[in-house]
């Protein structure tokens, strides 16, 4: 796909635009000695459209100067049939007349798959790829067009000011990479230039004009007639996001305060606040802690949840938050209650015990104070990867050395961490996850395990060995037993 208009800048300029890109991105990410960290290896998602291909081009043009080594990657979600397949031969052909290392990645259909999911599946793919590269950065494509887009789909659909901020130039990851962004400042109409400047060819994604997909939408259907009646309002909201940025940089200061304060009274901790103290905030305030707090514990935000916990701060009574936390509000204290503790912390169970897993099926492990629900993966059902510290998890069960049993950790335990195919000691991994989490897992911790090594930990992550490669065999779920064993949550 050739491109064509009177807007033609010299490519020069495109360069000049992603290496300030880059510097800017990189300046959130600071190495020990305060220096930007350059020299490592980057992995650029490469789609083939044309702002990645203006992406890649200009990067592999720049890395000597950026002190980048460039690697590739491009996932093909098998929806459009014959056009996908073009867009990935295009993308590997590109890569290799730059002398690019190229990672392919194909995604199996799971039905109509919502925009959310597919990025979710897409960012997965790129991390995994970054973690088995040895990739420091995964370099994406949005532009500032795509940053317009995401202010009124965040406004449409709902969020408070942060929101409004748009996307980051760079944020971390779990896995330790780092997202970096460096077109966010550039117009999707300069890659297009730049494109023609060079000569370079891209595809074109008709899927990209479907009306089903809510950003198509409104790039097609709401900001043409806005940028009709108001020329350049796109740069007008640029310069909005940069001011709600500077009022959310201060807001945040002071809510980290706050929580601190909170944290630190008589009787309280980072989990346990008292009420009186909270309530003497101004409301403002208030919802923004809560917003913090629940965001930190990987919570969803949304302003009827944020009501409800503001609501129940003035009162008593508890909530179910998530599937690790609730939070309680009884004699003039706030408690964040993290679930995984219980199921941690089975101090009644001796260690040598374990009971079999039944599959499929239900198992209580009543010397664990949980059960196991493991139901078998049907046939054309929705797939959406539960994160790492969830309480389930999606696996594929063939290469697992049955039975399966429920137990504690032993000494030697062995584990695959996920993205890996090196056995580690379980310790080492818990450790690992202990620097990363926000507060270390207890000493006593539940695992599921097959004859040979340690399958899952629930609440911390799952074992390479049952990574879904094809389809899944079964999704497995912690349950807690209630008091009277009567039912389960």
């Amino acid at each position: 796909m050739a491109f064509s208009g009177s807007y033609s800048p010299p490519p020069d300029r495109f360069l000049t635009q992603v290496k300030t890109g880059f510097s800017t991105a990189l300046s959130y990410f600071k190495a020990p000695e305060g220096k930007a960290e350059l020299l490592a290896t980057c992995l650029v998602a490469f789609s083939g459209g044309p702002d990645s291909t203006a992406l890649l081009s200009a990067t592999a043009a720049l890395a000597d100067q950026l002190g980048l080594s460039v690697r590739a990657c491009h996932v093909n979600h098998l929806l459009r049939g014959k056009e996908s397949d073009a867009d990935e031969q295009f993308c590997r052909q590109l890569a290799s007349q730059l002398g690019i290392p190229l990672d392919v990645h194909h995604l199996e259909r799971s039905g109509k798959a919502s925009e959310a999911a597919l990025r979710e599946a897409r960012y997965r793919a790129l991390a995994e790829t970054a973690q088995q590269r040895g990739c420091r950065y995964i370099v994406l494509g949005h532009t500032l067009d795509d940053q317009i887009e995401t202010f009124f789909f965040r406004l449409c659909r709902g969020t408070g000011p942060g929101g409004l901020t748009g996307m980051e130039p760079a944020r971390c990851l779990k896995t330790g990479a780092v997202l970096l962004r460096p077109l966010l400042s550039v117009r999707r109409a300069d890659c297009l230039a730049y494109l023609n400047q060079i000569g370079q060819t891209a595809c074109c994604d008709t899927s990209n004009q479907s009306l089903q997909y809510t950003r198509n939408y409104i790039r097609h259907q709401l900001l043409p007639p806005i940028s009709k009646r108001f020329p350049g309002f796109e740069c007008r909201i640029h310069q909005l996001q940069q001011l709600i940025k500077e009022d959310e940089q201060f807001w945040q200061e002071l809510v980290c305060q706050e929580i601190d304060r909170l944290a630190s009274q008589p009787g309280c901790q980072a989990d346990i606040w008292t009420a009186a103290n909270f309530g003497q905030l101004p409301k403002n305030l208030s919802r923004r802690i809560l917003a913090h707090a629940l965001s930190s514990r990987e919570i969803e935000v949304s302003f009827e949840r944020v009501e409800t916990v503001l609501d129940l701060c003035s009162s008593s009574g508890a909530v179910s938050l998530s599937k690790i936390w609730d939070l309680r509000v009884e004699d003039g204290l706030i408690q964040w209650l993290d679930k995984r503790s219980r199921l941690q912390s089975a101090t009644g169970a001796a260690v040598s015990s374990e009971v079999a897993l039944r599959l499929p099926g239900t198992t209580l492990a009543l010397p664990f104070g949980c059960a196991i629900r493991a139901d078998e993966w049907q046939p054309g059902q929705a797939l959406s990867y539960p994160g790492s510290n969830a309480l389930a998890c999606i696996v594929d069960l063939k290469k697992a050395a049955h039975p399966l049993v429920i137990r504690t950790r032993r000494p030697g335990d062995l584990i695959r961490p996920f993205g890996m195919n090196k056995l580690v000691k379980l310790k080492k991994f818990l450790h690992n996850k202990k620097l990363s989490a926000a507060a270390p897992p207890p000493p006593v911790t539940i695992v599921i395990a097959d004859q040979e090594e340690v399958l899952w930990v629930p609440g911390i992550g799952l074992s390479n060995k049952v990574r879904v490669q094809g389809l899944p065999t079964h999704c497995l779920t912690w349950q807690e037993i209630a008091g009277d064993e009567s039912g389960l949550c």
